[in-house]
């Protein structure tokens, strides 16, 4: 596994502490009902609390802004490349009556 690579030449080597910036932007930004999910169980723990009565765990909140930031200024200057079109959808066809 990566992990194991990893650990093989840094015995405090941790994937997650490597990911942790991009999950982080993930589950900020990701609209998805499992991202919703996951990120509300990261903020206040495990998933049969009731959040409205639960309290927000600070240092999980502080330290996933740490690596939203981290993540944001590290793929700042990456050029962003166009997205190919949807799966299953080809590209949309030139109208009929548009020059060659």
């Amino acid at each position: 596994t990566l992990e194991g690579i990893g650990l093989s030449s840094n015995e405090d080597y941790s994937i997650v502490s490597e990911a942790f910036p991009y999950l982080s932007k993930r589950l900020l930004t990701d609209d998805s009902p499992r991202a919703k999910a996951a990120l509300r169980s990261m903020v206040y723990g495990a998933e049969d609390k009731d959040a409205s009565n639960a309290t927000p765990n600070l240092s999980k909140v502080l330290s996933m802004g740490d690596g939203f930031t981290s993540y944001s200024s590290a793929t700042a200057a990456v050029p962003q490349a166009a997205a190919p079109p949807a799966a299953g959808k080809a590209a949309s066809p030139a109208p009929a009556d548009a020059a060659p």
